[in-house]
């Protein structure tokens, strides 16, 4: 159950770009410009990065959306990293926030899945 806050767009907009909806670069958006709730239960893991390299790799997002999600979820205080999964979800977006450290993003996201795969199924 998500904790009660004063700020329920923010909620939605996490939850959003955690479930990489299609709205999702509204999502980013409000991210941005909404405060931050507070925890929830939200949590990133790695099907949710499954789920971001997916979208990036049928053309749904683009490259810039792609590095956008993943550093506003990187840097989302109110989400958390499932603890089974911290260390390579961490690693994972800080990769894809990152890509010009790896080479660009078709590197980045090269990195990331093979990460996934060494780590389990997303």
């Amino acid at each position: 159950m998500l904790v009660m806050t004063r700020y329920p767009r923010r909620v939605d907009a996490l939850a959003a770009a955690i479930d990489v909806s299609p709205n999702l670069r509204d999502a980013l958006l409000q991210l941005q410009m909404l405060p931050i709730v507070g925890q929830t239960d939200l949590v990133v893991d790695r099907a949710t990065i499954g789920r971001g390299l997916d979208a990036f790799e049928r053309g749904a997002i683009s490259a810039t959306t792609l590095q956008e999600w993943a550093e506003a979820l990187h840097t989302a205080e109110d989400a958390e990293l499932a603890p089974a999964d911290r260390d390579v979800v961490a690693r994972a977006l800080f990769v894809l926030s990152t890509p010009e450290l790896f080479g660009g993003t078709e590197d980045s996201v090269r990195e990331v899945r093979a990460l996934i795969d060494r780590s389990g199924s997303a």
